[in-house]
This record gives C-alpha cells, structure tokens and sequence, in this order.
C-alpha cells in the first residue's frame, strides 16, 4: 500500500471515529414495522460498516472484465468517464 493511501486511510478512520465518540446519545429509530432504541454510536458504526460494504461489492463488480450488463459500467459509458 503506497504511503498516500495509507495517510488518507488513517485520516478518514480518525475522521469516523472522532464523528462516532461524539455522538454516543441514545437515539430511536424506526425499521419498518417497529422501532429499536440504541446509541447514536452503533446506529453509525452500522451505517458506516453497510457503506464499506456497498462500496466493496460495487467496486468489485466494476473491475470485472467481460460483464456488459454491468449496471455501473453502463452508467459510466454513457457519461463518457474513462474506465480504466
């Protein structure tokens, strides 16, 4: 990992982890049908964990080579931003 990425990594993880410890509240929120009460700290830390999630799968699925029907490539194609 190059010196840069690693820079920038640490920086956002201690961005998060900043933004987190200050918002340790206890919050109420509605999934669908019914509500559950936790600390505003786990709610992030869940939000930030599906993010990392969604990015991976995304990522992964657009450096597949020979997948056409991939929705992201189509959706870069057609903006004309180089794929590389």
């Amino acid at each position: 990992m190059s010196q840069a990425k690693l820079i920038t990594l640490l920086v956002t993880t201690a961005l998060i982890l900043v933004v987190v410890f200050q918002n340790r509240a206890p919050v109420q929120t509605h999934l669908l049908f019914f509500s559950v009460v936790m600390p505003q700290i786990v709610l992030l830390l869940i939000a930030v964990g599906l993010g990392f999630i969604a990015g991976l799968t995304v990522a992964a699925q657009s450096k597949s080579k020979g997948n056409k029907h991939n929705p992201v490539r189509r959706l870069l194609r057609g903006n004309r931003i180089k794929i590389v």
